[in-house]
């Protein structure tokens, strides 16, 4: 598929996503001559393919890749559902609070169970419980994927279970900006009406951790069309009911409000079928290309960007301390080994990881129009 195929056929995708968040039949005219084979590999490119499914069921249009799509979408949602009861269930038997972020809670604002394709489910939990909670987990079958590292523990449970436990909403090593302001996200949760030890955050706070999240990965590897969805539900569920003042306030504060107000501008013409804005259209392309989960080479672009190659080599060579901490806390706690991290790291650099350090080299050596 070449590019101008790619983004053709991401437009189509975009287009039925539009149509399953408004409930609307798609115009079979508009979708007479599109190539489906193409338009799937988009829409799972994206993890949109269950939504598109929606659309195109409403249409009686009824692509066998779409439907299986949807089918592993539900299934998917519903084993994690039951996973996640009984973790919850333990979790208030050991009274330890917690709180289900990102698309735990934003597949519920999409319009129909399944519609909104899940990989993991992201949980905020009292981080001086981490032990115990690994131990619940464990007692319920799943199997750890690492504990201890970074903001958050990650586990597994076949079939198709996959949690990812927060001690912290971010860690500190990409932007400390946005780390500083959400590292206490705690004391901003409230208690579920229900009742126990459930949490949750105001719609205003909820949605600046949304696109705080959104805006990391968009200037790291980049972020797909997902997030336009994401952003239109939130909009759809909460918009008439925030306080925009507060939100344009703290955003200021993250240096995220340029971010936030194009992701809505954009989301808003994609839903309501509008051209889009020239000077979004940049954003939409970069999103476009970039998939669910974005590129390496994103990330190493947006890097050598914002701070110069003779900066980010250094970077990469000597990492900070907030990185040493989320990526090597072995070296982090016993610090005399510090200097051994640099051969390490080297070694590993041309062995496992050689193919990727070769991709990275050859962007760093590149030549641009501003090199000398």
């Amino acid at each position: 598929m070449t590019k101008e195929e790619y983004r053709l056929a991401a437009e189509t995708v975009l287009y039925l996503c539009a149509c399953a968040l408004r409930q609307s039949v798609p115009c079979s005219e508009r979708l007479s001559s599109v190539n489906w084979q193409q338009v799937f590999t988009v829409a799972s490119d994206h993890s949109l393919a269950s939504q598109c499914a929606f659309a195109l069921e409403a249409a009686s249009i009824h692509e066998p890749s779409f439907t299986k799509a949807k089918g592993r979408a539900i299934r998917k949602t519903a084993v994690m559902e039951m996973d996640k009861n009984a973790l919850f269930q333990r979790m208030e038997e050991e009274k330890i609070w917690y709180a289900p972020l990102k698309g735990l809670v934003l597949k519920d604002f999409y319009p129909a169970y399944g519609m909104r394709q899940m990989a993991d489910f992201d949980i905020l939990f009292d981080r001086s419980r981490a032990e115990t909670v690994r131990d619940i987990l464990v007692e319920l079958g799943f199997t750890v994927g690492h504990f201890g590292k970074g903001n958050q523990d990650v586990y597994y449970k076949k079939p198709s279970s996959n949690f990812e436990m927060h001690t912290e909403l971010f860690s500190p090593d990409k932007s400390r900006r946005i780390y500083d302001y959400f590292c206490h996200a705690e004391e901003k949760l409230l208690p579920d009406e229900t009742g126990g030890y459930a949490r949750h955050f105001r719609p205003e706070d909820f949605y600046l951790y949304v696109i705080a999240h959104a805006y990391r990965h968009y200037i790291g590897p980049g972020t797909g069309l997902r997030y336009i969805m994401d952003m239109a539900v939130l909009w759809k569920q909460y918009g008439e009911t925030m306080d925009r003042a507060y939100i344009h306030q703290e955003t200021e504060k993250i240096g995220i409000t340029g971010f936030e107000q194009d992701l809505h501008r954009l989301s808003e013409a994609i839903l309501s079928e509008q051209p889009v804005p020239e000077e979004l259209k940049g954003m939409l392309l970069y999103m476009m290309d970039s998939g669910t989960y974005g590129k390496p080479e994103n990330r190493v672009q947006n890097q050598l960007q914002a701070s110069g190659k003779k900066r980010y080599l250094f970077r990469r060579l000597f990492p900070s301390v907030d990185e040493i901490k989320t990526y090597y806390p072995f070296f982090y706690r016993h610090k005399l080994l510090l200097p051994a991290l640099f051969f390490y790291r080297i070694g590993r650099a041309i062995t496992v990881g050689r193919q990727k350090t070769k991709k990275e080299w050859a962007q760093i050596t590149q030549k641009t129009d501003r090199d000398p």
